[in-house]
């Protein structure tokens, strides 16, 4: 009973803190989508980050002033969107891990048809691929058999992780499209754990300001 009467004495300064936290992940949330340029970056996941920053921003704003002024509405109101915030981004995280899965295919279409260009510039920026994920082909370097003689010839500087005009006798073995599931699938979980935990978070902030707000003075 204690450390309820501690926590009820000083509610509204731990209030105060749970939305702070929240303000500065959501600031955190937004940065990172704003800044973040990796190269399965897409429109849906774009939204996804910018979207959770400003409403986390506009929810602790909310709960910070209604805090401060005494209008608990709008304290509630705040506590809803928590909740509700929560169960949108756990929705999220499942969507955005099984995506890569399902865009295989259109990622390799993609991929296949930037490598059969024979203008330089999509050769150029095919090879950046390769020089990125150091790999080499859309699906092995045995792809550019179907280009020219490598044996003759040799494979592209890329192939081997040159950047110069060296001849490339022994490529990458692994073909850029496995490269960049791998990729993408990587930077999908990270995300995942981010917003889990995020999540989880907001759960509990959620939980310790609604108790301190509607049965703050019944823990005296």
């Amino acid at each position: 009973m204690g450390f309820l009467k501690c926590a009820s004495k000083y509610s509204k300064q731990i209030i105060y803190c749970c939305y702070s936290i929240l303000m500065l992940y959501g600031a955190g949330i937004l940065i990172w989508g704003l800044v973040d340029e990796e190269v399965d970056s897409d429109f849906v996941t774009h939204t996804i980050r910018l979207s959770t920053g400003v409403i986390s921003v506009v929810n602790a704003a909310l709960g910070l002033y209604g805090t401060g002024y005494g209008e608990k509405c709008l304290v509630y109101l705040s506590i809803c969107l928590l909740f509700v915030t929560c169960i949108v981004q756990i929705l999220a995280i499942i969507v955005r891990i099984t995506l890569p899965y399902e865009e295989s295919t259109e990622r390799k279409a993609e991929l296949q048809t930037l490598f059969d260009e024979e203008e330089d510039k999509y050769a150029q920026r095919f090879q950046k691929i390769e020089l990125k994920l150091q790999c080499c082909g859309v699906n092995s370097y045995n792809d550019y058999e179907e280009k020219f003689d490598p044996l003759l010839l040799g494979y592209p500087p890329s192939c081997c992780g040159f950047s110069t005009n060296t001849k490339c006798t022994k490529p990458f073995e692994i073909g850029c499209h496995q490269k960049l599931q791998e990729a993408r699938e990587y930077h999908e979980l990270v995300r995942a754990i981010i917003f889990l935990v995020s999540s989880f978070l907001k759960y509990v902030s959620a939980l310790v300001i609604a108790i301190l707000t509607i049965w703050g003075d019944d823990l005296v």
